[in-house]
C-alpha cells in the first residue's frame, strides 16, 4: 500500500509542471523570472559600465546569458557573457533602490550574490551579499503598474514583500531551452 501511495505521489507531482530548483553549478545560464515570464538581460547589449540590468522576452542572444560562479556558501558572482563585465549593486555601499547594472571586476561585496532555493521549491531568490537586501523588478507585486520590457532590476528592504523567484536554465552545448510564451 506505502508504494501504491508513493507511486501515486510521484505521478500527481509529474503532472502538475512542479519543478525542484536544480543545482547551481558553474556555467552560463539564461536567468527567468517566474511571475513574469521575462529572462534577465543588459540594456542595449552594452559594453559599458554602468549598463542596467533589465527584464525583456526571451533571445537567444549573448546578452542575455550570465555565468555563474560559486564563491561559496550560497554566495555567487554573475558575469554577463556578452560584455564579460559582473553584475553589481550600483555604488560600493549600495542602499534600497540602488540599480544592478554590469561593471567591470572590482571584487566588492556589491558584486556579490547569495543565491538560495526559494521556499515553494520552484526556483531561487537573490540578494546582494553586501546589504542583504532583495532582488526585484522595478513594479515588483504593483497594483498599478506592470513590468514590461526594459524594466530595471533593483535592491529593496521591503521584508514584507515576498521575494521574487527566478528560474536559472543552464545553456549546456546542444540543448535548446523551452520557452513558454509569457501571459
Amino acid at each position: 500500500m506505502k508504494k501504491f501511495i508513493l507511486f501515486l505521489l510521484c505521478v500527481c507531482g509529474l503532472n502538475t509542471g512542479f519543478t525542484i530548483a536544480q543545482t547551481l553549478s558553474d556555467g552560463e545560464y539564461f536567468i527567468k523570472i517566474n511571475s513574469t515570464g521575462r529572462y534577465l538581460a543588459i540594456e542595449g547589449v552594452s559594453h559599458e559600465n554602468g549598463a542596467r540590468l533589465v527584464q525583456w522576452d526571451f533571445a537567444n542572444q549573448r546578452n542575455h546569458k550570465f555565468i555563474l560562479k560559486h564563491l561559496g556558501q550560497n554566495t555567487y558572482s554573475m558575469q554577463a557573457v556578452h560584455s564579460k563585465k559582473f553584475l553589481s549593486a550600483e555604488g560600493a555601499s549600495p542602499k534600497a533602490g540602488a540599480a544592478v547594472v554590469q561593471w567591470d571586476n572590482v571584487n566588492q561585496e556589491n558584486q556579490r550574490w547569495l543565491i538560495t532555493p526559494a521556499t515553494n521549491g520552484r526556483g531561487y531568490t537573490v540578494r546582494c551579499l553586501k546589504n542583504n537586501l532583495k532582488l526585484v523588478v522595478e513594479n515588483y507585486q504593483s497594483a498599478t503598474a506592470t513590468p514590461k520590457n526594459g524594466s530595471p532590476l533593483k535592491l529593496i528592504s521591503n521584508e514584507d514583500l515576498p521575494p521574487m523567484v527566478l528560474d536559472f536554465k543552464k545553456n549546456e552545448t546542444g540543448n535548446k531551452i523551452s520557452v513558454r510564451p509569457s501571459n
